[in-house]
């Protein structure tokens, strides 16, 4: 059996053909060759054309009339001039670059470099000369180490001594309070010796403290590396996990955030944030080579942790400011429990991924994406540089006040949810996941289905109860950072910060197994927090600046909501009152404060006149000052001189400082421009050009860029101007379509009540409220309670519902009795004409 492929001929009843001999199917594979010949050949034909010759058929005088034809013959000029055109021949002659003056040019460097010429030259011979032994006695001329020993022998001391002691003593007596400290300060410290290894080898660091020192070389235990995800990325920030051990997260970024250019970056941030993968990976110590799960996020992410109480949720700070929730809940376990296939599913499913290699895998188990990004109006401005947890035990309020989180109605213990942040733009950010989200625009809200209410197990997806914080994660409270000593406000760059609000324990859930297989790191072990109340939160938080300082901050929070998206802590005014106090100071406390002010001042101005009165009658340094005045005179003469210079010549470039971390490159520019000067100079003095004459030449291109830019301005004023150019044209063409509007009535209550009518409606107000009071202390309101007219209104109120029940129920009884009637009635017509037709049928079969 098979198909004739025969596009020419419509063959609706011909299209397959059965062949039941051998003989048949050769006959019918020529048919089919033939066929196919046949299309080949009229598909090359209407491809390729032959050349045939021109058949005539009529038109060449239509041809004939369109072919422009001249009427007249050409006619001849002859143009003479007294300029020659046409140059004679040229014939070019050798010329040797000795002739000319320019032909040579010798560019000198700026360093002269001395010639050396060779005089001597060297030259190896092949010569056996004999041997000679002889002696001589030569003197040492370089100077040897030697050593000797001698004694002082300064002679009798006594009369020094009687001498200088009441001198000595006179001293000791005037500065004793100096001589005391300097002698308690060089007894303790000695500042001309290295006491760091003394001091570190004392014997005060008791059992093998003394013993420890730093190691200089590690051995490598594990690498973790993919080179397909991780190739060309560094390692933003690691952070294992609390509660699951062997557990890493580590975050990649194209650039590490403690690395500094000097320069600046030309890499296209855009094309990385666009094509570039932002990926956390999570690694095991079961397996360095693949990682386990593949965290995606939409910017680079600079800093992780993982909740210490709740072992399925990470947190991530991104690059933009962002703050990241992955949920991990069954991931870990999805991806690590072994998938039994036979071989058939293997192969089918390494073809279908071969084959599929451009498409993204989307069933994935190990790639999780976020749960839930912050709102980009309320985050940071810039990367984030710290992320702190809160005891669960208290939380922040909306004024950003630590208080203790009560028990609900069961006496069972709440917990809180809550995390601090820091950043580079100088701004603390409390977060709170459990405090109930406000959808505004633009912000991700769950949609609701209609059709279907309840689904099936089977399909049932696994969404993360913090889903709903997508796009709608706002702070609770927020802390600005400002340096205060500075003229302007300028943010704090925190680098680093840290809280110590949540210092948890915890326990193992397996506590049986042995000491010996705790220590094997291939297997995996598990715990749990101790969920304890520690001592109360202080409002204090640490944090280390991009200057290299060290900071403890504090904040009070405010006295109430101001109904914010988010409070700030920065931009509130308020007023303390001081109590006067008053103090009495003893004089000699004064006194004391004043000479130790006055103490410095003194020995300075003291050590100024005696270098004055030394300086006059040393007459070595007076001849000194006498050259360097006639050295400054000069100067100043050479320098108004040239003042004067500058005030005729045009007015020079300023030469710009360099900016900061361009030092280098500001040099090499400075030097390359000075080495350009210079070949300049050379180059215009052998040239033997008039500089004036190439100003005076300049000067009308100068000008003709003038006009041009004057030009281009006036265009670009113009195409601005383009709007009110276009409303005067209407304005004048079509005067009746812009058309004065009628300004509409003025309010009446614009200005207000006058304040003869407020006081009277004060007064009439004031009148009701008496007339109101005096009414209710007139008509008491007093309740009566009649438990019988209570039980009896209850009672008709039931008695009146079992009616109504009853009356229902009876109606259902009566309808589903009609019902049968009629399905009995409809199956006996049935019966009744099924054995007439019956017996009809087997008439027809005896027949």
């Amino acid at each position: 059996m098979g198909y004739i492929a025969d596009e020419t001929v419509d063959r609706e009843d011909e299209d397959f053909y059965i062949c039941l001999t051998a003989e048949a199917t050769d006959t019918a594979a020529k048919m089919i060759e033939q066929l196919q010949k046949e299309q080949d050949e009229r598909l090359h034909y209407q491809l390729f054309k032959d050349i045939h010759p021109w058949a005539s058929l009529g038109s060449e005088p239509e041809i004939d009339e369109a072919i422009l034809k001249n009427n007249r013959a050409l006619i001849e000029v002859e143009v003479e001039t007294r300029y020659p055109i046409f140059p004679g021949k040229v014939q070019f002659r050798y010329v040797k670059v000795e002739q000319k003056r320019d032909g040579y040019m010798e560019l000198r460097s700026e360093e002269a470099v001395p010639c050396v010429y060779r005089r001597r030259i060297h030259t190896a011979i092949q010569a056996a000369p004999p041997l000679i032994t002889t002696e001589i006695q030569t003197d040492c001329t370089y100077p040897s180490n030697a050593a000797c020993q001698y004694l002082y022998d300064p002679g009798s001391v006594e009369e020094i001594l009687l001498q200088c002691e009441p001198e000595i003593i006179n001293y000791a007596n005037r500065n004793l309070d100096d001589l005391s400290n300097v002698l308690m300060v060089s007894g303790s410290i000695d500042f001309h010796r290295d006491d760091f290894n003394s001091l570190i080898r004392k014997d005060i660091l008791s059992g093998d403290a003394a013993k420890l020192t730093v190691p200089k070389e590690y051995l490598e235990y594990m690498s973790f590396m993919d080179v397909d995800l991780a190739q060309g990325k560094m390692i933003s920030d690691i952070y294992w996990h609390r509660m699951w051990s062997g557990i890493v997260a580590i975050s990649y970024c194209d650039v590490s955030p403690n690395i500094f250019f000097s320069g600046n970056y030309e890499a296209d941030m855009v094309e990385r944030a666009t094509f570039t993968p932002n990926l956390v990976l999570i690694w095991s110590f079961l397996d360095a080579l693949k990682p386990k799960l593949i965290l995606e996020a939409p910017r680079e992410i600079y800093k992780l942790s993982f909740c210490k109480f709740d072992e399925n949720i990470l947190i991530g700070g991104c690059k933009n400011g962002q703050i990241i929730i992955w949920d991990l809940r069954n991931r870990l376990q999805k991806v690590e429990q072994e998938e039994i296939l036979t071989a058939a599913q293997q192969k089918y499913r390494t073809y279908m991924f071969e084959m599929m290699g451009w498409m993204k895998n989307t069933y994935d188990m190990a790639v999780v994406r976020p749960t839930a990004v912050s709102d980009l109006r309320f985050s940071h401005r810039d990367e984030v540089s710290g992320i702190s947890w809160v005891d669960p035990n208290y939380e922040f309020t909306r004024t950003g006040q630590i208080a203790e989180i009560a028990t609900d109605e069961n006496e069972r213990p709440k917990y809180s949810m809550q995390l601090v942040t820091s950043s580079i733009d100088g701004s603390i950010l409390i977060w709170d996941l459990k405090m109930k989200q406000i959808y505004t625009a633009g912000g991700y809200k769950v949609r609701k289905l209609k059709r279907l209410k309840e689904r099936p197990d089977e399909l049932q997806s696994e969404v993360s109860p913090y889903r709903v914080l997508h796009l709608n994660l706002k702070p609770k409270y927020r802390i600005n950072m400002f340096e205060t000593h500075l003229k302007t406000s300028v943010p704090i760059c925190i680098t680093r910060s840290n809280t110590g609000y949540c210092l948890q324990t915890y326990a193992e859930t397996n506590s049986s197994l042995a000491e010996e297989k705790k220590k094997d790191f291939d297997e995996r072990y598990f715990y749990k927090p101790i969920l304890q109340k520690s001592e109360p939160l202080q409002p204090i938080i640490r944090i280390g600046t991009v200057e290299g300082d060290y900071a403890e901050i504090t904040w009070d929070g405010q006295d109430f909501d101001s109904g914010e998206t988010v409070n700030c802590e920065h931009g509130s005014f308020r007023l303390f009152h001081i109590k006067k106090t008053s103090f009495n100071y003893p004089k000699t406390i004064e006194e004391d404060m004043k000479t130790f002010i006055e103490k410095e001042i003194y020995r300075k101005k003291a050590f100024l006149k005696w270098q004055e009165e030394f300086n006059l009658r040393n007459e070595e340094y007076q001849a000194k000052l006498k050259v360097k005045a006639e050295k400054r005179a000069k100067e100043e003469a050479a320098a108004r001189e040239a003042a004067k210079e500058e005030r005729k010549t045009v007015e020079k470039e300023v030469r710009k400082g360099p900016e900061p971390g361009k030092y280098v490159e500001w040099i090499i520019e400075q030097r390359q421009a000075k080495e350009e000067a210079r070949i300049k100079a050379m180059i215009i003095n052998k040239k033997q050009l008039d500089t004036k004459d190439l100003e005076k030449r300049r000067k009308p291109l100068e000008k003709l860029d003038e006009e041009n830019a004057r030009k281009k301005k006036k265009q670009r004023d113009r195409l601005k101007q383009g709007k009110m150019i276009f409303e005067d044209q209407v304005e004048a063409l079509f005067p009746a379509i812009l058309r004065k509007k009628t300004p509409p009535p003025q309010d009446p209550y614009a200005g207000g009540d006058s304040d003869q009518a407020k006081r009277h409606i004060y007064e009439q107000y004031n009148e009701i409220v008496d007339k109101m009071e005096r009414y209710v202390a007139a008509h008491p309101f007093r309740y009566q309670f009649d438990f019988k007219t209570i039980l009896i209104d209850g009672r008709n109120k039931e008695d009146k519902y079992m009616q109504m029940h009853e009356h229902k129920k009876r109606y259902d009884d009566e309808k589903q009795m009609r019902k049968r009637e009629e399905s009995i009635q409809s199956i006996t017509d049935y019966e009744e004409v099924l054995p007439v037709e019956e017996e009809t049928e087997a008439e027809e079969n005896f027949v």
